[in-house]
């Protein structure tokens, strides 16, 4: 089952991954890293190209899913830089989760990132569309202000949630 992950870069995505895959058994798809080893299409097409490319992994993830294979993917802030990203993760918020920090502890976290193009980038309208889908379903875990073994807990609880409602919804 495909279980997304999304938020502001340097919310503590891949750092929520690596201690739940240190827990329990998950495959793990990173789009950035996927981004990153493709180093000769690397910012070819901008935003845009970088969304197409991550679409191919998205699409041959979603070709090959199954119900009792847990996938997290990490979805890099990049993804969600493009109408048609945002749109893609808002048709699948009932198997997203949002990772959460404030921009405060966002500003922290990039030493050096101007602040205004950090909170035009990370906090766009569309990126708070997606964002606020997330956070009425309930599909949220704060990565900020505690333990990240007890933001693991919560991606935990949140990943049985999930995997209870699209059993009922497959008819599992």
């Amino acid at each position: 089952m495909l279980i997304f992950l999304v938020g502001p870069s340097r919310a503590g995505k891949s750092a929520l991954i690596r201690t739940l895959a240190a827990r329990r058994s998950v495959k793990i798809a990173d789009l950035d890293a996927f981004e990153n080893d493709k180093r000769s299409n690397q910012k070819i097409g901008g935003w845009e190209g970088r969304w197409q490319r991550g679409l191919e992994l998205l699409n041959a993830l979603e070709t090959n899913d199954r119900p009792d294979v847990l996938t997290l993917v990490d979805v890099g802030a990049g993804s969600l830089q493009t109408k048609e990203g945002l749109e893609y993760f808002c048709r699948r918020a009932m198997r997203s989760i949002l990772v959460w920090a404030p921009f405060e502890v966002l500003r922290e976290r990039h030493v050096g990132r101007n602040p205004d193009e950090l909170r035009q980038t990370e906090f766009s309208a569309g990126h708070q569309i997606l964002y606020g889908v997330l956070r009425e379903a309930g599909n949220i875990v704060p990565a900020f202000g505690r333990d990240v073994s007890d933001s693991a807990n919560e991606l935990e609880r949140l990943l049985d949630k999930i995997a209870l409602e699209v059993a009922s919804t497959l008819g599992l």
